[in-house]
């Protein structure tokens, strides 16, 4: 009995449906899109692609882009396809707004950024749900002793991320043998100090109580390096490197002489270094 209700059921719904003037349309609308969002390529990728389709074109349609982002036209990049940032579609279907990506070398940048919009599109045409597409540029580095040894220009800041008042100034990176290297120079003190380095890890450790600067003629003997892990004590200090450089951080100066002994010289503070050409 129940089977036979929802026979009876089904039917009456189809002769309503049947009676019915109302017809159901389906509205196609024009659109143009990215087809895709967000691209991470190495510096050394060569050519690359981003599509750019329109969907149910019924006449010519032009779409204007605009580019902007971190990396520089020129010098990170070069527009192979579009460069009067304009597309024209008579039909429906893809075209690609192509880049030369330009291999930089040895020259460390650190990552960069190219921001592709569509900013527009002709009338009657909508744009569609990815109107935009970051590509990130990685600076491909071979972390070696190459890439180590030389002349680095450094820039000191507080934890915090404020610059201090010291200019940059040049350190000098060295090799001593395999596993161990010399840093000449930190926070502009003319001292040298040993790091033993880990490629595989990209880091370099600073063992505390190297002395940093003589402050001996000031009263306060030798500022010491020391470490910031959650509080201060005599932390190792630790660099990373990457392509954006080597960066020292979370180091400390304590002062070993006078009536300030045993205190920090200041707050922690991290160094960012990058390789001279």
């Amino acid at each position: 009995m129940k089977r036979m209700t929802k026979i009876c059921a089904v039917a009456a719904s189809l002769l309503a449906l049947a009676s019915c003037s109302n017809k159901v349309e389906f509205v196609r609308s024009a659109f143009v899109s990215s087809d895709v969002k967000a691209l991470e390529v190495g510096e050394n990728a060569g050519k690359i692609s981003i599509g750019i389709s329109a969907y149910n074109i019924t006449s010519p349609t032009t779409v204007t882009f605009s580019i902007a982002g971190t990396a520089q036209a020129g010098t990170d990049y070069r527009l192979a396809s579009g460069a009067d940032g304009v597309l024209t579609f008579t039909e429906s279907g893809t075209q690609n707004i192509e880049f030369d990506i330009i291999d930089r070398g040895i020259e460390l940048q650190g990552d960069r950024t190219i921001l592709l919009a569509l900013t527009s599109v002709s009338e009657g045409v909508d744009l569609g749900a990815i109107t935009y597409c970051t590509v990130t540029i990685s600076d491909v580095v071979i972390i070696d002793w190459n890439f180590l040894e030389g002349t680095w220009t450094a820039t000191d800041y507080y934890e915090s991320g404020d610059r201090t008042e010291d200019d940059p100034y040049e350190v000098e990176i060295k090799k001593v043998d395999d596993t161990t290297c010399e840093l000449y120079n930190l926070w502009n003190g003319e001292m040298t100090l040993t790091g033993t380095v880990d490629f595989e890890t990209k880091t370099i450790k600073f063992d505390p109580k190297q002395t940093v600067w003589d402050a001996s003629a000031y009263g306060y003997g030798n500022l010491w390096l020391i470490g910031y892990e959650g509080g201060w004590g005599y932390n190792p200090v630790y660099a990373t490197m990457s392509g954006a450089g080597v960066s020292l951080r979370n180091w400390g100066l304590l002062i070993t002489d006078g009536q300030y002994a045993g205190y920090v010289w200041d707050d922690p503070y991290r160094t960012q270094m990058k390789k001279n050409n």
